[in-house]
């Protein structure tokens, strides 16, 4: 099995390196400005510095990431989550009726990486972000998440239909594995680790997408394995944004 060197808790690096204070709101706007078909990684920015507790400012009573994290650290069962992907992988759809997808797999999971580094984006200057800043900014930021969450999953899955429909196998056989690691990693959420779990965790959604293209490439064995680490976290973030997003519509 492809391991993951990536994971939380393994040696990675400590808040200093993850977070600083949003001084420029102008900068976080140009974040913003980035699309699920944005194709430059590299204005993703590299903070520096030390912050205290990262809050994010949501419309309402809501003015700080605990009560997300509460209500995504709690037993998640199977069948709730397999729903809950199946929705998830469909919704993306909605907005590309008529348009062809790309029929290989390696292809179509490359694409699926520039949504998802502007997931990570999103995710990550939510957790930047503290109390008194613009919920205006906030919302702009869980509506970006969500939208480039459902179109890395939509692409991300699409490719394992296409690794199945060339090896033998079915999507169907995975949906248990991607909902569980999925479980995991929202059953132990927590905001106070360094960095907190939904940061590290859409950041390795991408090292398991990049893993599956030379898996792919390679036409490994592992390649199914790979794409249902990467869905599980793509499917975990999702449930983060959409939680973020229950709270906005509440407040």
């Amino acid at each position: 099995m492809v391991r993951c060197d990536c994971a939380p808790g393994n040696g990675g690096p400590s808040r200093r390196s993850y977070f600083r204070e949003a001084q420029d709101i102008g900068h976080i706007e140009e974040v913003l400005a980035i699309r699920p078909n944005f194709s430059r990684p590299e204005a993703s920015p590299h903070p520096s510095g030390h912050a205290s507790a990262p809050l994010v400012m949501l419309p309402g009573d809501m003015s700080d990431l605990d009560e997300i994290y509460r209500r995504l650290a709690r037993s998640w069962p199977q069948e709730e989550l397999a729903a809950r992907y199946l929705a998830a992988k469909s919704h993306d759809m909605r907005g590309k009726r008529g348009r062809r997808d790309v029929d290989r797999a390696l292809p179509t999971v490359a694409t699926a990486l520039p949504a998802a580094a502007t997931l990570g984006v999103a995710v990550y200057v939510l957790h930047l972000l503290r109390a008194g800043a613009q919920g205006d900014l906030a919302e702009r930021l869980i509506e970006n998440a969500n939208r480039s969450a459902a179109s890395a999953l939509h692409h991300c899955h699409r490719a394992l239909e296409l690794d199945a429909a060339a090896h033998s196998f079915t999507t169907d056989e995975w949906v248990p594995r991607i909902s569980d690691v999925a479980a995991g990693l929202l059953s132990s959420a927590r905001l106070d680790r360094e960095p907190p779990t939904i940061v590290q965790v859409s950041q390795d959604a991408i090292s398991w997408l990049s893993r599956a293209v030379i898996d792919l490439d390679k036409e490994s064995a592992e390649a199914p394995n790979t794409l249902s680490q990467a869905l599980g976290r793509l499917l975990a973030v999702s449930i983060f944004a959409q939680t973020a997003g229950d709270l906005v519509s509440s407040g």
